[in-house]
């Protein structure tokens, strides 16, 4: 929610060039766009300007001026830190995904790949090296009915040996075989659950709004299943 809270600030506030981002907004920017109705616009969707209405709310009733950038901590060299932040970051994005598709596509629901696949866990690592550069490996792991969706991230540090890697995957995939070996599955649904994603620290650090850049990702994926989109979605957009 914060993320989609800072979105609208930022767009709405109309002040910050695209290559400039403020660690924060102060609160009277932000009253004063919710203050002016001309100021709504289209690259603000009515979700994020909720989530900052709900938040400006927020900030006023805790007496604080400003509303902080909520991944500041990506810019750190602390691993622990970092590793707080991808776990976070996915997290918020299970948690939104679910709500913009029940908002919204309603009439789609128990067509769209990701949100059948619920409840999941991203299973994962976080891999470190001495330059500061970072890279993720992880996996969905389809959880039994009843479960709720969770986000597990270790550290790791570069450069890992071939044996270590084999090691990492191996280990994932038989905690996965275990989930899933009583869980009825299609044969769609079984070769996304062995799907294994790599990113690098590009894909994930780079984007201003992570959780809007990995939401609409999965969004998009499921929507071109149902071709009602084509192409492929720009993971430099964000």
């Amino acid at each position: 929610m914060k993320e989609s809270a800072w979105y609208a600030a930022y767009f709405l506030a109309d002040k910050y060039p695209l290559n400039y981002f403020p660690r924060a907004i102060p609160v009277i920017e932000i009253k004063n766009c919710l203050s002016i109705a001309s100021q709504w616009n289209s690259a603000v969707s009515s979700y994020e300007r909720t989530c900052l209405q709900i938040v400006f709310e927020s900030l006023i009733l805790n007496d604080i001026d400003e509303f902080i950038y909520p991944w500041n901590s990506r810019y750190s060299q602390d691993p622990q830190e970092i590793l707080n932040f991808v776990i976070t970051v996915y997290q918020e994005a299970l948690s939104a995904y679910k709500d913009i598709v029940e908002r919204w596509f309603g009439n789609f629901t128990r067509h769209l790949q990701t949100l059948n696949m619920f409840p999941i866990a991203i299973e994962g690592v976080v891999i470190t090296s001495p330059d500061g550069r970072y890279s993720l490996d992880w996996f969905w792991i389809p959880l039994k009915e009843g479960n709720s969706n969770r986000v597990i991230f270790n550290l790791a540090k570069a450069p890992m040996t071939e044996n270590e890697i084999s090691i990492l995957l191996n280990n994932a995939r038989e905690n996965r075989d275990k989930l899933i070996s009583n869980i009825p599955m299609t044969k769609e649904e079984t070769n996304i659950s062995f799907s294994h994603y790599h990113y690098k620290s590009s894909n994930l650090f780079t984007p201003k709004f992570p959780v809007t850049h990995i939401v609409y990702g999965w969004l998009w994926n499921d929507l071109k299943k149902l071709n009602l989109v084509s192409g492929r979605f720009d993971p430099h957009i964000w």
